[in-house]
Formats: structure tokens, sequence, C-alpha cells
């Protein structure tokens, strides 16, 4: 939260604050009156976003699931649940991660923000030493070597229908993570090619 690139981050988090939100952590079991508000959300977010489960990278809301595990909200005055996401088991010692990141339509400007840093705050107040944010596919080719890759980083910058991995790379790099490339193994650039349109039929549920 520190220095001049994270301003837009604190300014964020005293505007949402001042206008009455707060975070709140809910431990598991969580009451079915609880899941209903948040199955809400989460179907408010997609419908909102014209969006199907992304299941190769995220899960799905699955009521038994979410029942057993910490739930983070960002609600109003009114204890209106405008976002919400899910930690998950990480499996790796002393690393957190989480899954879900739902919000409403009418969730304040930098919500996400809001609800990730009081994520970072409950897990280093629970002795954990870092946080998987996920991964952004496609990025990260900064100097491609041959026609495959560099057709790749084309349809990463230009082509609208990949648009999402790039905003997902960006939303993320606000948080300064530590990147750590990830490679796949291929026997022609046949096959390199067809990654994208693999990465898309993954993503459905």
């Amino acid at each position: 939260m520190e220095g001049g690139n994270k301003k837009s981050i604190r300014n964020a988090l005293k505007k949402i604050s001042s206008e009455g939100f707060l975070s709140k952590v809910y431990k598991p079991p969580i009451p079915d009156g609880m899941l209903q508000k948040l199955e809400a959300v989460s179907e408010e977010w997609l419908v909102n976003t014209k969006r199907n489960e992304f299941v190769f990278s995220q899960g799905m809301f699955i009521w038994e699931e979410l029942k057993q595990q910490t739930i983070i909200t960002v609600e109003n005055a009114e204890e209106k649940i405008v976002a919400f996401l899910n930690i998950i088991p990480d499996h790796v010692k002393g690393e957190g991660t989480y899954d879900l990141i739902r919000k409403t339509a009418d969730a304040p400007n930098g919500v996400i923000d809001f609800m990730m840093i009081a994520l970072f705050n409950y897990l280093r107040e629970n002795g954990f030493q870092a946080i998987n944010i996920g991964f952004s596919p496609l990025s990260g080719l900064s100097n491609p070597h041959n026609f495959p890759e560099r057709s790749m980083k084309f349809a990463y910058e230009k082509i609208r229908s990949f648009s999402h991995y790039k905003g997902l790379r960006q939303a993320k790099e606000k948080f300064s993570p530590g990147w750590q490339p990830k490679y796949l193994v291929y026997e022609d650039d046949y096959d390199l090619l067809k990654v994208p349109a693999v990465l898309t039929q993954v993503f459905k549920p």
C-alpha cells in the first residue's frame, strides 16, 4: 500500500470507506441465508458481464463447496452484499489463495481492490506469507521468437475476443506480483496456434 504507484488503490479504499462500505469475514459453515445472498450476487455478475463460469481458471458457484469455505464480503450500511470472494485451500505452506470474485452492478468503483486488500490483511493476520493470485493466460510474450509466438502476442494485444486475458493481467499487475512463467511443450507450430481455441473451450462449464 506504500509508494506513489499505489496511490490509486489508497484513494479507492478511502472513497469506498467514506461511502459506508466495509469488508466482513465469514467463517464456515456459512449459513444458508448468507449463501442465498452470495448466489444472488453471483448470478447478477454472470448476467451483467454476459459470461459463463470459467471452470478452467476458477471454480463455479457450488453451494456445498462455499458453505465450507471462508468468505470475504463487501457490504453497505444496510448489510447488502455488493461483492464477495471465497478462500480455498492452496496446499502450499504459508501461501493462501482465492477462487470466485463476484460483484453487483451497483457496486462502487474500486470494490475489487477494496476486497483484495481485505483478503491480504486477513491472510497476513492469520500467519500467511504469500498469496497466489492466479495465472494470466497468453500474457508475458514480450520477445516472440517465431511466427506462431508473434501470432499469439498479436491475438493477446489486438483481438477483442482475447481482451479478457489482457484485462486480467492489468488487474493483477496493480498489486506488484512476482510473475512466474509457465511453458507449453509442443511438437510443431500448428499445435501452438491452437492454444487460444483450446483455452476458450476448457473455460466453458
